[in-house]
């Protein structure tokens, strides 16, 4: 691209915003991810039924958690591994997507200038494809299994991808909202 085109490029609000929304969308997806590994790993030791801190939990989580790593993504992703969420290969991803974060982050203004986001959709699917994942073995091996409506359910029959988690559903609607869809808004109205 010669320096006249990225001039263009960069001046034309349609490109300038598309570039922006790119970017602040898989910086968005990608903290959901973090949020997924991290957070719902210590609620499970320290949040209680009533959302209220459990003392107990708070140690049990510092010693069966955090004391794998002095950084929480690391020592919650060497929990996650060793339960059966995610494997290595997965954690290999997880250290790409967070580099390519910090790229995009760190790099926002040239790559809205010079309109570089390679790689972009790929990083963002395997991002989605993680949350769900994640997500899923929660829903599946700690909500449903504490659900006495599952009690009669055989939980390795439910068939996982049909699963739909509440960051899935916000990450489906975002991007709906962002293609243009205004559905999901006629329909709020409607209620």
């Amino acid at each position: 691209m010669d320096y006249r085109e990225q001039w263009e490029n960069f001046l034309n609000p349609e490109v300038f915003k598309d570039r922006l929304i790119n970017i602040s969308m898989y910086i968005t997806i990608y903290e959901m991810l973090k949020d997924s590994i991290i957070n719902r790993l210590k609620d499970f030791y320290v949040m209680t039924l009533i959302g209220a801190k459990d003392l107990e939990g708070e140690e049990e989580y510092r010693t069966k958690v955090l004391s794998r790593h002095k950084n929480h993504l690391y020592a919650s992703i060497s929990w996650l591994i060793e339960n059966g969420v995610i494997n290595k290969e997965d954690k290999e991803n997880i250290e790409a997507l967070k580099s390519y974060r910090n790229y995009l982050a760190h790099e926002m203004s040239n790559i809205v200038f010079n309109g570089e986001i390679k790689d972009l959709m790929q990083n963002f699917l395997c991002t989605y494809q993680l949350i769900h994942k994640i997500e899923n073995w929660w829903i599946i091996n700690f909500e449903m299994a504490i659900n006495p409506d599952f009690a009669d359910t055989n939980l390795e029959d439910i068939d996982v991808n049909n699963i739909e988690s509440g960051k899935k559903l916000m990450i489906d609607m975002a991007l709906s909202v962002l293609s243009g869809s205004e559905e999901l808004l006629k329909k709020f109205k409607s209620n």
